[in-house]
């Protein structure tokens, strides 16, 4: 059986550029192209980590994934086929 991937993208160069840089802006483009129920589950990590992080704390992109930064990496979240993920970074 085969699974469809979890990210949607007709422009993959277009989505490529969004998804660079840091910022809500670039979280949020990342979450518009993933599909339901990953979705909320996203938002729904990404609400959890907010409210546990310090109010300093950074949204980014990192190596493609949603993440977080204080003093340095703090948590990612990460997509597959058939998993979402909770990363927590470890101090440089």
């Amino acid at each position: 059986m085969q699974t469809k991937p979890v990210l949607r993208s007709s422009k993959p160069r277009a989505a490529k550029a969004a998804l660079k840089g840091s910022g809500n802006r670039a979280v949020a483009s990342y979450l518009a192209r993933v599909k339901e129920p990953a979705r909320s589950t996203l938002e729904r990590i990404r609400d959890l980590i907010r409210a546990a992080a310090p109010a300093e704390a950074e949204e980014c992109i990192s190596y493609g994934m949603p993440a977080f930064r204080y003093k340095g990496a703090l948590v990612a979240t990460r997509l597959s086929r058939t998993i979402a993920a909770f990363s927590p970074c470890s101090p440089r």
